[in-house]
């Protein structure tokens, strides 16, 4: 795999640590992590089955985290089949998310910086962006190794940075993560009650493991307490990026802040004059690939070819850093040519070899749009950053002036029944100025034979008040 410089950013700021990676000087990663409400995944609870739903062929688990937590069968040890009250040991692959509880499973992994221990599986697995032959053979011996000490009971998938670590401290750590789960196990056993069995390492432990590789050369922190515990991480890797601390915001410093505004917009402009637009609905991401301007037909299906190049680059970029989660439908711009199809596919895979999020690609639907997933496990930057709006209640869309002033009008006519009213009073959004002209307010005021007095807000665009005055 292309070895990249990398440079990590950390701050501490108002309760929440802020992280954001960059590669070969190119912003590729960002996270947010509130100290108050930190993420569940990857914790270990024991469950109390709740109910089964056959629509959704699921279980509802309480966990003791208030939202009941959501286990689908095929998630289940052996396609296990419980009863309303069976004790039930899942780990958290999802957080959270809105109305959502947490998504669990029963098969339980435990990660470690150089290996995943599977407790519940009997294989071994090499991570498939290490491409050195000799070292997947490396590691796939190794692993048949280590799995003969435990009478082949356990599993362990070697991931990427077990490239570059030596046998004796990929054995260390698997054999302390196997005496993790024996603890687990055991406090599984004597417990009863819905409670969390293993809490995953604190943040900056687990940004540790999950960011900082022999890749990484310099970290920029702006607080003490982030130095300290990044500084006794890395004596026990032997690793040794450029530690730099900084007074002030460090994401203000570089400029983070600038970036994020972009990232929370529907639209990216590409370098060539085109873009792509970002769609999150409920169901999945839709993504339209858009050419610039005017094209001649000589020129169409060249161009077509490379705004979508550029675009598959930029889409991989985008998904990491939203960190963008589950079903992704993308429009390219409309080739008939299979080569370019071809490429195509072949590229976007290609840009996104070095996202841990696990993209799968399908290639093109019958209906010519190209399919992949993304897992993650933590919030998206969307859900970390932006809530539904009020208004338009998370569509993007509001209703259209006319329509509320239609309906305020139907309104008026109702009250205006009552012949003891003898004014009425609105007060309604500044869109509908047009539609409440001295001329109309005079001829709708004749209509319902009241004095109508109207006065102008910028408040919700869909709504109104109105007064009713003896």
């Amino acid at each position: 795999m292309e070895r990249v410089d990398k440079r990590v950013l950390l701050s501490e700021k108002n309760g929440e640590i802020r992280v954001a990676v960059y590669e070969g000087g190119e912003l590729v990663e960002l996270f947010f992590e509130d100290l108050e409400e930190s993420s569940i995944a990857g914790n270990i609870y024991l469950g109390r089955i709740e109910s089964y739903v056959d629509s959704l062929e699921a279980y509802f688990v309480n966990i003791g985290t208030g939202k009941n937590a959501f286990l689908r069968r095929r998630d289940t040890l052996g396609d296990s089949v419980f009863q309303k009250g069976d004790k039930v040991l899942v780990q958290v692959k999802k957080d959270p998310t809105g109305r959502k509880g947490p998504q669990v499973s029963s098969y339980i992994s435990l990660t470690g910086r150089h290996v995943v221990f599977l407790p519940h599986k009997h294989f071994v697995g090499v991570s498939r962006k290490i491409a050195d032959p000799s070292q997947r053979k490396r590691l796939y011996k190794l692993g048949k190794k280590i799995s003969k000490t435990t009478d082949n009971r356990f599993g362990v998938i070697f991931r990427t940075v077990s490239e570059d670590a030596d046998d004796t401290a990929i054995i260390e750590e698997y054999n302390e993560l196997k005496e993790l789960w024996q603890k687990i196990h055991k406090k599984f056993k004597r417990s009863r009650k819905p409670q969390i069995i293993y809490e995953e390492p604190d943040i900056l432990s687990f940004i540790f493991r999950e960011k900082i590789d022999q890749n990484v050369r310099e970290i920029v922190y702006d607080t003490p307490t982030i130095g300290e515990v990044l500084r006794e991480n890395l004596r026990k890797t032997g690793l040794k990026p450029k530690l730099h601390i900084i007074e002030g915001d460090a994401f203000e410093r570089f400029g983070v802040y600038r970036d994020m505004d972009r990232l929370l917009g529907q639209v990216v402009e590409l370098k060539s004059g085109g873009n792509i637009v970002l769609d999150q609905t409920e169901a999945m991401l839709v993504i339209d690939v858009n050419t610039a301007g005017h094209v001649s037909k000589n020129s169409l299906e060249e161009t077509a070819h490379r705004t979508n190049l550029e675009a598959a680059r930029e889409i991989a970029r985008q998904l990491r850093l939203r960190n963008i989660g589950g079903i992704v439908m993308v429009d390219f711009i409309h080739t008939d040519v299979e080569e370019h199809k071809s490429e195509l596919v072949e590229k976007l895979s290609e840009f996104t070899s070095q996202d841990k999020g696990s993209v799968r690609i399908f290639g093109f639907t019958n209906l010519g749009l190209l399919e992949l997933t993304r897992k993650r496990s933590k919030r998206s930057l969307s859900a970390s950053l932006t809530t539904k709006c009020p208004v338009c209640r998370g569509s993007g869309r509001v209703i259209s002036p006319r329509a509320v002033f239609m309906r305020l009008v139907r309104e008026l006519g109702n009250l205006a029944t009552d012949s003891k009213l003898k004014t009425i009073e609105l007060n309604v959004h500044q869109n509908l100025s047009g539609y409440l002209t001295p001329q109309k307010r005079k001829e709708l005021s004749k209509k319902l034979r009241k004095t109508l007095k109207v006065s102008y807000s910028w408040k919700d665009p869909e709504s109104y008040e109105i007064k009713l005055l003896n």
